[in-house]
């Protein structure tokens, strides 16, 4: 997400679509070869405007790599490819790319529970935005509505959401991400801010909303997704809405190389056990 001033970068479509559809255990290593070895050499031999673009480029990719291997669970890993793209954006003079390195920070700090680190980052990438695309602030404001939300402040995490909502765009399909905030991507923010405010029956619309929202090749998408709502329905009581969803999980998102995916999926069978009823719905292998 978000408008680049280099030109649309095919490989960065390429390898989120597969981040996508098949999760972040599939085809990182050739992402990592490629980073690595092909397009080293052209940042080595680029001079000018066409060295801004290839460290764009370069940026782009690191932020998807981070992203697989977030997927993956690999914290360690992941926070190193998006402070290298931090730095390559910064290198090509590319203020879009360093308001999305840093909320991905702040994102990922935010899912490790360091809130303090994850808010700081979520302002910088707001302070950052000024005079971008309204897409990119969007993306910004979205994160600091979540961080802002985990530390009680109720109106700035509302009026961040408000603000996100006018750069908002609508089907994902067809649309390069990193030309535009998706609407399923806006919506699971609102959960996540409306969920830290502790007002979980206004978070479950914001969730479905998400899901329905999902492109249909954004299966890890999809699946997080109904994973994230399936945690708010089961403590409102909500189990066979759960038992629902599971089901979908089993049928839809089977396959994925996910290791978050399948690590929470476990949960929520643990979780669904308890409520008894016999089985929850039988999954194949599952495999950010």
């Amino acid at each position: 997400m978000t408008e680049v001033r280099s030109a649309r970068n095919p490989a960065a479509l390429f390898f989120t679509r597969i981040l996508q559809s098949q999760g972040g255990g599939f085809a990182r290593g050739t992402l990592r070869t490629y980073l690595a070895e092909a397009l080293a050499g052209q940042l080595r031999g680029a001079r000018g405007e066409i060295r801004r673009e290839r460290y764009a480029e370069a940026s782009q990719l690191a932020l998807v790599l981070g992203r697989m291997y977030a997927d993956d669970l690999r914290d360690g890993e992941a926070q190193r490819c998006y402070l290298a793209a931090r730095e390559l954006a910064i290198t090509a003079g590319n203020r879009e790319l360093t308001v999305m390195a840093l909320r991905t920070l702040s994102a990922q700090a935010y899912g490790l529970g360091h809130l303090r680190i994850a808010d700081e980052a979520a302002r910088a990438a707001v302070e950052a935005a000024r005079n971008t695309p309204r897409a990119v602030r969007a993306f910004a404001q979205a994160q600091l509505a979540v961080t802002a939300a985990s530390r009680g402040e109720h109106g700035e995490a509302l009026r961040a959401l408000a603000t996100a909502e006018e750069g908002v765009s609508g089907a994902a399909a067809g649309r390069h991400p990193f030309e535009s905030y998706a609407r399923a991507d806006f919506e699971f923010q609102r959960g996540e801010a409306l969920m830290a405010l502790r007002r979980a029956e206004e978070a479950v619309p914001a969730f479905e909303c998400a899901l329905a929202a999902r492109a249909p090749e954004d299966r890890r998408g999809a699946a997080l997704t109904r994973l994230r709502l399936a945690d708010v329905l089961l403590p409102l009581g909500r189990v066979d809405e759960t038992r629902a969803l599971e089901r979908e999980l089993a049928e839809q998102g089977d396959g994925l190389r996910s290791a978050a995916v399948v690590r929470r999926r476990e949960v929520l069978r643990r979780s669904l056990l308890r409520f008894g009823g016999g089985r929850t719905a039988a999954g194949g292998r599952d495999a950010s």
